[in-house]
């Protein structure tokens, strides 16, 4: 009975929630089915870009995001992320607390001030599976950054190269310490079809 009641109430529960965040959420962010999305993540448009979350997408407290962003099926962020325009995570990645992913670079100026006033924001891209430790930085630089497939970056790593799939690397810039076996390609506890699996397209 217990069961069958569940069974019942599950769709509608999740409906309720949807709902909610919907209601909270400004109107330029779109979100999947089982999002979970803290009150206080502050979430801006660039131009009026938009921001994408996959299904069963999670962040905690006081993050920023900063669009256009796109986020892949099951990937977190942990408290005080703090993601820039023109970025790109893919499925299954994990942010610890207080990662920063900053595409904004300026060229060096040559009148009154070193800091250019131009910006641009070249694109970094997160694939499948990256998991990035604690406080670490992604820096785009000029032609942007790639964090290859099932990759790990140790906390605290300033990351100023394009990082190989299933490479672990850290330190300050950071450097590649070791090579990982290849990731699965789907975990073999959860049957996930492959199409809520993408990266969602901007």
């Amino acid at each position: 009975m217990r069961a069958r009641l569940r069974k019942i109430l599950k769709p509608l529960v999740l409906r309720w929630r949807r709902v909610r965040l919907r209601r909270r959420l400004p109107d330029f962010v779109t979100f999947g089915e089982g999002c979970t999305i803290d009150r206080t993540v502050v979430f801006k448009p660039h131009d009026g870009a938009k921001i994408v979350l996959g299904d069963l997408v999670r962040i905690r407290r006081h993050s920023e995001l900063c669009g256009p962003i796109t986020i892949g099926y099951r990937s977190r962020m942990n408290r005080n992320a703090y993601i820039r325009p023109n970025v790109r995570i893919g499925d299954w990645v994990t942010l610890g607390a207080f990662v920063r992913v900053v595409t904004d670079h300026h060229e060096i100026g040559t009148v009154r001030s070193r800091r250019s006033s131009s910006v641009t924001y070249p694109e970094i891209i997160i694939e499948n599976g990256v998991w990035i430790g604690t406080g670490a930085t992604i820096l785009g630089g000029r032609n942007g950054r790639r964090i290859g497939r099932g990759a790990v970056i140790g906390a605290g790593s300033v990351v100023v190269n394009d990082v190989p799939p299933d490479t672990v690397w850290a330190g300050n810039p950071a450097r590649q310490l070791r090579q990982l076996e290849p990731l699965l390609d789907e975990p073999p506890s959860i049957g996930t079809p492959p199409a809520r699996r993408r990266v969602p397209e901007r």
